[in-house]
């Protein structure tokens, strides 16, 4: 897991106004003053993608058997391991708590990375004492999430050890050329910044319109950031459309 301090290739001051944007989307309340996010969180990365095939696949594993189960499934479908390897990228997710969401591994162990902050006490909560289904507070997690088989899928195969209950399988704009190939996929959008080396992103559906009439995603477009069309998973789309 990356740090945002390793975005060193991202001018600070512009790094930082980013990150205050999108923690006000991801906070935002309604006019009643009721939590409404527009955003369901955000990820950072301190490389680009290396691949220009037509797919790219975009997830995160936490855990090394979540990590071998992968390795195997796409050996499978004929990708080496050292080819799949060299793809990937240090990644780092920001997002709204979910009582959905798991803390630990499939053997009871408290995630490695795993980071829950109480924003309104602004500390972060010691995982080993946390009871989920009892905390009222208002958390976001500073991690990734993890993919999962999709509904469709789930019934053919088991799912990759620690793999996370809601799926998020995200792919390229060039994946749209093989949209009649992907019926699990749908349209979305994906919003980055990507400068020198480093990225920064999120993933948005059917409040697109609501973000662009807000003052601070005109703020983020002013800073560089760029809307590109991409595929996601119908589990993520209703993730974060109805979050």
């Amino acid at each position: 897991m990356i740090k945002l301090e390793d975005l060193t290739e991202i001018p600070e001051d512009k790094k930082n106004l980013a990150v205050k944007c999108l923690d006000e989307l991801l906070t935002f309340r309604d006019k009643h003053g009721r939590l409404s996010p527009v955003i369901t969180g955000y990820n950072f990365y301190n490389s680009l993608p290396k691949s220009e095939s037509v797919v790219t696949l975009s997830h995160i594993h936490e855990t090394e058997a979540y990590k071998q189960d992968m390795l195997r499934s796409l050996g499978k479908l004929g990708y080496s391991p050292k080819f799949v390897l060299e793809c990937l990228r240090e990644k780092t997710g920001v997002f709204l708590w979910n009582p959905i969401y798991r803390t630990r591994n499939d053997k009871g162990q408290v995630l490695s990375g795993l980071r829950i902050k109480d924003l309104i006490k602004g500390k972060y909560i010691n995982l080993t004492e946390l009871f989920l289904e009892k905390s009222g507070i208002y958390i976001y997690d500073e991690r990734g999430i993890e993919i999962k088989e999709t509904e469709e899928e789930r019934t053919l195969r088991n799912p990759w050890n620690d793999a996370y209950e809601t799926p998020v399988l995200i792919l390229g704009e060039r994946a749209l050329e093989c949209i009649k190939e992907l019926p699990h996929f749908e349209p979305a959008v994906r919003i980055y910044l990507a400068e020198n080396n480093n990225e920064i992103c999120f993933v948005i559906n059917k409040k697109l319109n609501a973000l662009r009439r807000l003052s601070a995603y005109r703020t983020l477009f002013k800073l560089g950031f760029k809307e590109e069309a991409c595929l996601a998973n119908r589990p993520f789309l209703r993730y974060i459309d109805e979050s």
